[in-house]
């Protein structure tokens, strides 16, 4: 499920459904402190998720660096 860097309902719930996790980032600084934020933003609202009972566990979670 390709989703947009945004953390809507969209992409909570793709990540909700997921069961791999594959992250694209490009290697400029500016983009993997983006990255690195939205992960933290993301963490805590799959920890509110979690604690109301839903259950996110990963087979894998990837980063993959494009226009190297």
């Amino acid at each position: 499920i390709d989703c947009p860097p945004q953390l809507g309902f969209l992409t909570l719930s793709a990540l909700c459904a997921a069961t791999s996790v594959l992250i694209t980032v490009h290697p400029q600084m500016l983009d993997v402190m983006s990255m690195s934020q939205f992960l933290t933003m993301t963490g805590s609202l799959l920890d509110v998720v979690g604690n109301a009972g839903g259950s996110t566990s990963y087979d894998w979670m990837r980063y993959f660096v494009t226009r190297y």
